[in-house]
């Protein structure tokens, strides 16, 4: 098995601080195992205390219920903002975790990254990423989410 398994991953994310949890479009229409993955999101932004970066429709559903301070911007923003913010001397994100992109699109957004550890959260494993689950069902994969957040 290609990826890392979830306790690994929870390790990972308990020893880092000022995570960015990325959410992407899938979000919304996602549900894994019973629970939205916009309830995984939600929950993971707070057990890290991270902040929430998401697409205009999929920030507008977060804002309604999450506790996590969520901001509505293009992923590709983040990318290049990450750019300008390590070009100015700004603090960067301890990592970047991705949740609610297809694998394509999540190796598209890791692959502008240095010198920030991503960590992505999909059903499919991307190698470009520092962390990735890997290729599982939905019903794996929502297994793998539920037991992140039981080890955080």
């Amino acid at each position: 098995m290609i990826g890392n398994n979830a306790i690994e991953i929870a390790k990972y994310l308990k020893n880092r601080k000022g995570a960015l949890v990325m959410v992407g479009g899938e979000a919304n229409q996602l549900s894994v195992n019973g629970k939205s993955l916009l309830d995984y999101a939600d929950s993971l932004a707070q057990k890290l205390d991270a902040r929430i970066a998401a697409t205009a429709n999929t920030a507008q559903e977060l804002k309604k219920s999450s506790q996590a301070e969520v901001f509505s911007v293009f992923a590709a923003e983040v990318m290049n903002g990450l750019k300008y913010e390590e070009s100015s001397g700004k603090k960067l994100p301890g990592c970047i975790v991705l949740l609610g992109y297809n694998s394509r699109v999540g190796r598209s957004l890791i692959s502008t990254v240095e010198r920030i550890d991503t960590i992505f959260l999909g059903s499919a494993y991307v190698e470009a990423a520092t962390l990735s689950l890997p290729d599982a069902s939905l019903s794996e994969w929502g297994r793998s989410l539920t037991k992140i957040l039981g080890e955080l």
